[in-house]
């Protein structure tokens, strides 16, 4: 199976802060939302896709540098907090 690697960029401490692989950029936004939500100014952060591993052969091939937006994910949760809102707004009128 074969893995991107990603890495976070962090513009403050001007270097990488975190390396990982994950399978799709959806999931490698996703898989790393609790530490994310840690961090901010979140605008202080860059997702790249670096790096293709496949686990089978164990090697590691390099790619053009790429960058991932942080609504790779489509942030589900955030969707319906905001449906909720939007909801509360008409019952206030």
């Amino acid at each position: 199976m074969k893995f991107n690697i990603y890495t976070v960029w962090d513009a403050v401490a001007d270097e990488a802060i975190t390396t990982f692989a994950s399978k799709t950029d959806g999931m490698a936004v996703r898989e790393n939302m609790p530490t994310l939500a840690n961090m901010r100014p979140i605008k202080d952060l860059t997702l790249y896709r670096i790096a293709e591993f496949d686990d089978e052969t164990l090697e590691i091939k390099p790619t053009e540098k790429q960058l991932v937006s942080w609504q790779a994910y489509n942030w589900p949760e955030a969707k319906s907090e905001v449906k909720t809102a939007e909801e509360k707004s008409k019952e206030d009128k």
